[in-house]
């Protein structure tokens, strides 16, 4: 019989690279951080992943006190954006910054992103012979002229929100 090892692999990158990021974008300095500065945005950034929509975005959350800012964070490359940006928009009222317009900008912008990113696509089921424009889609086969009525079909939103005709 053969052994199976289990080897687990961290990903994402640090918890420190996410907490000097945001500080940078609030205008600070990174060099002129203190190791309080650093554990407060940790503590932040640790608070902040447990709040919706970030609690559903894969975040290695400490199993005991504030972590260490040596870990991975858990983060796909493509959730950093957002996460740097609201931790920044955050910490800068407690560092006597604010953001710049620019900022404050592409925070809304990477929360957008961000929910569209992690957007559920609703399916639900429809009974056979709804008719066209009631949000049934048939494709080559028109509603009135099926074979059996009582069938049902899934139904996938659309991937192209411009596709208004269908």
């Amino acid at each position: 019989m053969t052994d199976v090892t289990t080897l687990t692999v961290d990903i994402g990158r640090q918890k420190r690279d996410l907490v000097e990021l945001a500080y940078q974008i609030c205008g600070i300095n990174i060099d002129a951080l203190s190791p309080e500065d650093l554990s407060d945005g940790l503590r932040d950034l640790n608070f902040m992943m447990m709040e919706t929509p970030w609690s559903e975005l894969g975040f290695t959350l400490p199993t005991y006190g504030d972590g260490d800012l040596a870990e991975a964070s858990g983060l796909l490359d493509k959730y950093v954006p957002a996460v740097i940006h609201e931790l920044a928009m955050r910490r800068a009222p407690a560092k006597g910054k604010s953001l710049s317009v620019e900022a404050a900008a592409r925070v809304r912008t990477t929360r957008a992103t961000l929910e569209t990113i992690i957007a559920v696509v609703p399916t639900f089921k429809m009974r056979g012979g709804v008719s066209l424009g009631s949000g049934r889609r048939c494709y080559g086969v028109h509603p009135l002229y099926s074979s059996n009525e009582t069938d049902t079909e899934t139904v996938v939103a659309d991937d192209d929100p411009g596709d208004l005709g269908g």
